[in-house]
């Protein structure tokens, strides 16, 4: 059962077929608690509880994703190495042997897609920059030329997808 049918339901939240959409509520009043919940913001990661992003904390530039993999590089150089991923995962918890796992897979697989040219010599390191550009080419086809996502362009990927 629904919460409230509202007079449209095209914006229904729930449907009584998918048990997800009752465990998982949306929150219709997100528009009051925080400023335009639909624009994408490029420095701050945004919520409910903190809608100008964690106060104090310089992004130096850095998009939301990039931050996050800044984390890992632990001498600020833009270069993620084994060692300083295990360290990373060390930081956050992770045990010995989780950690040894986690930086050598986590630096395997993303070493080759954020290298910034097939040219490069040194597959075995993800770059903190190359993040945002490989995240970027798995979604450009949902976006319109400005770069915000479009709706209409990923029902039509999502169609071609299924067609092919």
């Amino acid at each position: 059962m629904a919460s409230s049918s509202p007079v449209d339901p095209s914006v229904e939240t729930e449907s009584p077929h998918a048990a997800v959409t009752r465990e998982r509520r949306l929150n219709p009043h997100l528009q009051e608690q925080l400023p335009k919940p639909y624009l994408a913001r490029a420095l701050e990661a945004v919520d409910p509880s903190h809608p100008e992003g964690t106060k104090g904390r310089d992004p130096r530039g850095l998009s939301v994703l990039q931050q996050h993999a800044a984390f890992f590089d632990r001498n600020g150089d833009g270069i993620i190495y084994p060692w300083e991923t295990f360290q990373g995962m060390r930081a956050i918890g992770c045990g010995y042997p989780v950690s040894f796992l986690g930086a050598f897979l986590i630096n395997l697989v993303l070493s080759y897609p954020t290298q910034p040219s097939v040219e490069t010599t040194d597959w075995s390191l993800p770059l903190v920059n190359g993040c945002c550009s490989t995240a970027w080419r798995r979604i450009k086809m949902a976006c319109c030329n400005v770069g915000a996502f479009d709706g209409s362009l990923f029902e039509r990927l999502q169609e071609n997808k299924k067609s092919s």
